[in-house]
């Protein structure tokens, strides 16, 4: 038998067993109903630090941002990124022998600030990053760990380099700031709102900017003259004054000093509070 003959044979065979399952399929609602495919959606799952250390799986929620987190060619870069690859090798070295041959993954994922604290709440992460300032309201969602010899951050106005020195930030009283409605710059503008309205002041004119635009973002657009003030912690507008000459910090104008960076985790999780008090540097 020639093998061209041979190749048109089995050709034949193989196409009459397909002509009845595809007519199965056809005739089967449930079958055609339900493709295969991937799925992509994240599961809520809660647990502290020992079940996380049974799933070999951390997942960390960080705002993308080119101070923090971001993707270069494939390769994560940023102050929180560095932060969470040094606990993941951390953790690895200090459970290698209960972890075995499968190492512990630290999966981080994107998320913009507005969804990073009702997403650890709800349990679709496990700790969220990002300079998040600690305030009243956050802790009544989520907990923080805050290294004890941390700096003290303070959060002053940030203006256009024509923009004359403030002394305090009263002085934005009748002025326009743009701010994020999640960021803790709100709720201290809030509060600054509180203080004029007091003294019969006129208020501060709060307009509020997508959550994905992050305080580098603000200081090029401030730069720009697209914004008249807003607001920074100071050692992140201190850091990029010095690559944006058209911004002018006001270091006396606070809207809150003393804060608290820390990272966030779901509230009765004890585990990983010990387990980052271990590991200590945060970011």
């Amino acid at each position: 038998m020639k093998p061209r003959f041979l190749l048109t044979v089995l050709l034949l065979i193989s196409m009459l067993f397909a002509i009845p399952a595809a007519a199965k399929a056809e005739n089967d609602p449930q079958s055609a109903a339900k493709p295969r495919q991937l799925a992509l959606s994240s599961k809520a799952w809660s647990g502290d630090f020992e079940k996380m250390l049974d799933r070999h799986m951390i997942r960390v929620l960080a705002p993308y941002s080119r101070t923090l987190y971001f993707n270069d060619k494939g390769r994560e870069r940023g102050l929180t990124a560095d932060a969470v690859r040094d606990f993941e090798l951390y953790l690895n070295r200090k459970y290698k022998k209960r972890l075995g041959n499968r190492p512990l993954t630290v999966y981080i994922i994107p998320t913009t600030r507005d969804k990073l604290l009702p997403n650890i709440a709800a349990g679709v992460g496990d700790i969220a990053v990002g300079n998040l300032t600690v305030t009243e309201e956050r802790l009544q969602q989520v907990d923080f760990f805050v290294p004890g010899d941390q700096k003290p951050v303070n959060e002053i106005v940030v203006s256009g380099a024509n923009v004359p020195l403030l002394d305090s930030a009263d002085q934005l009283s009748g002025k326009t700031v743009h701010v994020r409605l999640s960021s803790s710059y709100q709720d201290s503008l809030e509060e600054l709102n509180e203080r004029l309205k007091k003294a019969g002041k006129p208020l501060v004119k709060i307009v509020l900017v997508p959550d994905a635009l992050e305080d580098e973002d603000m200081m090029e657009m401030l730069g720009a003259g697209l914004f008249e003030f807003i607001i920074v912690d100071d050692w992140k507008a201190q850091m990029w004054a010095q690559i944006l000459p058209k911004i002018r910090l006001h270091p006396q104008a606070t809207v809150r000093t003393g804060g608290k960076i820390g990272w966030a985790v779901r509230k009765g999780s004890p585990e990983l509070l010990a387990a980052l008090d271990d590991f200590l540097p945060i970011t």
